[in-house]
């Protein structure tokens, strides 16, 4: 039997240890600017000692972080002590231009000026005038409807008419159950359902609707014209929207000229009734990074700045001197305490937010620097990228890398995207050449087939031996995936839509 033993053992591990601080700083880099601002608000209640000031010219630009010292991954910054400042420690987050006029901005000539860039990625130049000008004011959809609902229904039904109106879509649609509003209401099913149709008798017709072949049908009743033949045609509009007019004519049971007659009607219905109507301006994408051609004073060559956007990122600092005051004064240990601990969550906040901001244009600068036939060519000049790629450039972590990109947009002369849409799979060359990235391959098959004329609808094979003969190594299979995801039908249905048209 063996003799029980006691032994020492010396063991070196490196392990990362996720402190509340560490989290805390993670969590800064996936933040967008807005996120950021809401965050940096709850901070000041929670710390007196932490201040945000508004927004002024001063900026953190690519060329201030190129001379600052080389930004450090989130782990980086755990570990260095607060140092408390005599005056006010500030962190600038704005967003301005270089002040030692080394470049010539094109922005002061006019181009590539923020105002120009759109959300979308359009590459066709955005002209002068204001798309907003030309629209005409229209009243509101629901001062519309309840203008009409005071006149219609009393009581209950009025009070249920009026909620009904409150889960209309702009289009006019009602999107809600009615059985869980009427369980909500602690009302019939069958009573809210008739407040529901009387509803839909209201102007402009089809509104209240739940579907578009309900949409249909309200305005159809309301011209006479919802004929049992019509109530098929309804019913089958999936064959419609196919062309499959053979199949249409033997389940309603007429003729091709009976058919046109049906589907002349459907044509001179409107199939968002509510579109007319002032509803509330659709969200905008807001850049958190804006970048802008700039050329070089003494070169002359072509160059891109970055820079932080100053109208969604505040600045933080410290309130040293209100410290110092409230230090001197403070009563016991205790207070003491709570002061100095709330002076080094704010000092650590301030430099983790310095650390961001310059980790945010170094990743920017790295992206730009490899996608640089994109701004000046546009899809076409996509090249394959990857986050290791990106994370050697910078000397960062891939999972810092992912984190920086996710929910970042970036305001281009071409548009805005998301810093993410920047990566992209490799498809090979077929002549040995440099890999296509797969978005510019997706792009290219869409052109192709916008492109094809009527009469000659272009197969996937056919689309294969075009972007082989462009040096893209694409399989059919691969064709096919990248057209359905862009939402393109089969080539045989592209030449019935395209008989149907003719």
């Amino acid at each position: 039997m063996a003799t029980p033993q006691l032994r020492l053992e010396l063991r070196a591990q490196q392990q990362l240890v996720m402190t509340p601080a560490l989290q805390q700083a993670i969590s800064l880099l996936q933040l967008n600017n807005l996120e950021l601002a809401a965050l940096l608000a709850q901070e000041v209640e929670q710390n007196p000692l932490l201040e945000i000031a508004s927004a002024d010219t001063t900026t953190t630009t690519q060329a201030q972080v190129d001379e600052a010292p080389a930004a450090r991954d989130v782990a980086d910054i755990i570990n260095d002590a607060p140092r408390a400042l005599g005056g006010e420690s500030v962190l600038e987050m704005g967003a301005g231009g270089d002040e030692g006029g080394a470049r010539e901005s094109d922005y002061e000539s006019g181009i590539n000026s923020w105002a120009e860039v759109t959300s979308g990625g359009s590459f066709d130049a955005p002209g002068g005038e204001d798309a907003l000008s030309n629209t005409e004011s229209r009243g509101n959809l629901r001062d519309y409807l309840m203008a009409q609902i005071q006149v219609d229904f009393y009581g209950a039904d009025r009070a249920k008419a009026a909620l009904l109106c409150d889960y209309l879509d702009e289009s006019g649609y009602l999107r809600a159950d009615l059985a869980q509003l009427a369980e909500q209401l602690k009302c019939d099913p069958a009573a809210l359902e008739a407040v529901l149709r009387r509803l839909q008798d209201l102007d402009p017709p089809g509104i209240f609707a739940r579907s578009l072949s309900e949409c249909l049908a309200l305005q159809l009743a309301e011209r006479g014209v919802l004929t049992a033949p019509m109530q098929k045609l309804l019913e089958n509009l999936e064959l419609l929207g196919t062309h499959d007019f053979e199949k249409l004519q033997k389940r309603i049971g007429t003729d091709r000229a009976g058919l046109e007659l049906l589907i002349a009607q459907i044509r001179a219905c409107d199939p968002k009734p509510a579109a007319a109507f002032d509803h509330a301006p659709p969200a905008t994408l807001i850049p958190d990074i804006l970048l802008r051609a700039v050329r070089d004073a003494e070169t002359g060559l072509d160059d891109w700045e970055l820079e932080l956007n100053a109208e969604t990122l505040p600045r933080a600092l410290v309130r040293e001197k209100y410290f110092t005051r409230v230090l001197a004064s403070a009563r016991g240990a205790e207070e003491k305490k709570f002061l100095q601990e709330r002076h080094t969550a704010a000092h650590w906040l301030v430099r983790a937010l310095q650390s961001r901001a310059e980790t945010m244009l170094k990743v920017s600068r790295a992206i730009v620097k490899f996608q640089g036939a994109f701004f000046k060519e546009g899809i076409r000049g996509l090249k394959p990228l990857t986050l290791k790629e990106i994370a050697g450039e910078v000397g960062m972590h891939e999972s810092t890398i992912s984190r920086v990109t996710s929910g970042k947009y970036i305001a281009t002369p071409r548009g805005i995207f998301e810093l993410k849409y920047f990566f992209t799979a490799a498809l090979g060359s077929a002549h040995g050449g440099s890999d296509h990235a797969a978005e510019a391959v997706r792009q290219r098959i869409k052109q192709l087939i916008g492109a094809e004329p009527n009469d000659e609808v272009l197969s996937d094979d056919r689309l294969v031996l075009m972007l082989q003969s462009e040096g893209v190594d694409i399989a059919r299979r691969t064709v096919a995936k990248y057209r359905e995801a862009l939402g393109i039908p089969g080539s045989f249905h592209r030449k019935r839509m395209a008989k149907a048209k003719a």
